[in-house]
């Protein structure tokens, strides 16, 4: 009890009219098991090496790879092909719709005008950002690449 000031204010007062609560017994914390290792077991009880598999290792896959890394792969080719087939697929709507034979057969060329610009502004885009995916990877690769000479090093 602090007694520069008024015991009214104070929690543990004498004139307070609280009565001061027991100290509550904390529950101590149980200790964690120690994880055991268990190898499988064939039927007649031998012991079967393990390869990885029962962890989660893709057969294939080699220890400490990223899945994630190879979608990022493939999304970097696709958008690439997509910037590719882009600019020439809207070359050849813009190139149709110029065309007086394809005129007379279409029912509104603004539209193929208009389709054609889209697809050929977007190709580029689409290309940088498929490049730009795969020096991500590259980079990403290079950097793992590194910390395992380095620590093979040490």
């Amino acid at each position: 009890m602090d007694y520069r000031y008024d015991p009214i204010y104070q929690r543990d007062g004498a004139d307070s009219g609280h009565k001061q609560q027991p100290p509550v017994a904390q529950p101590q914390p149980e200790a964690e098991p120690e994880p055991v290792e268990v190898s499988p077991v064939t039927a007649q009880g031998e012991r079967v090496p393990d390869d990885g598999q029962a962890h989660g290792t893709p057969p294939g896959a080699a220890a400490g790879s990223n899945p994630y890394v190879l979608v990022l792969m493939i999304s970097g080719l696709v958008l690439i092909a997509a910037g590719i087939v882009s600019i020439f697929a809207g070359g050849q709507l813009v190139n149709m719709q110029m065309m007086a034979t394809s005129m007379q057969t279409q029912q509104s060329p603004f539209q193929l005008m208009t389709y054609g610009q889209s697809l050929i502004t977007l190709g580029p885009f689409l290309l940088a950002l498929g490049v730009g995916t795969l020096l991500g990877v590259t980079f990403l690769k290079a950097q793992v690449w590194q910390k395992v000479n380095r620590e093979a090093a040490h």
